[in-house]
């Protein structure tokens, strides 16, 4: 099996996806949990984006379609990428 594109936005103007589910604390808790069960597995996976896109969607600034990345555009890492945080997710059952 291969994953084609996944991801977890970080932000949303509440269009499409709800506001109290994009923020850092799920897109990192997503990506924790992806990660260990990708592993697990051996299912290959590419992580669907890098880097926000602030040209993508409309022109509301919480657009979601902008908020994807790994990293900020100014290519400083969001909280998914940090490793020391008060947060840590825990095991899934």
């Amino acid at each position: 099996m291969v994953i084609t594109e996944a991801g977890w936005a970080s932000t949303s103007n509440g269009k499409g996806i709800p506001r109290e589910h994009a923020n850092p604390v799920f897109q990192k808790i997503y990506y924790q949990q992806l990660s260990r069960w990708c592993e697990e597995d051996c299912i290959l996976t590419f992580i669907f984006e890098a880097f926000d896109e602030p040209w993508k969607g409309s022109d509301d600034p919480d657009e979601p379609e902008k908020h994807w990345g790994l990293y900020y555009e100014n290519r400083s890492p969001k909280l998914a990428l940090k490793k020391k945080t008060a947060y840590k997710a825990e095991p899934t059952t």
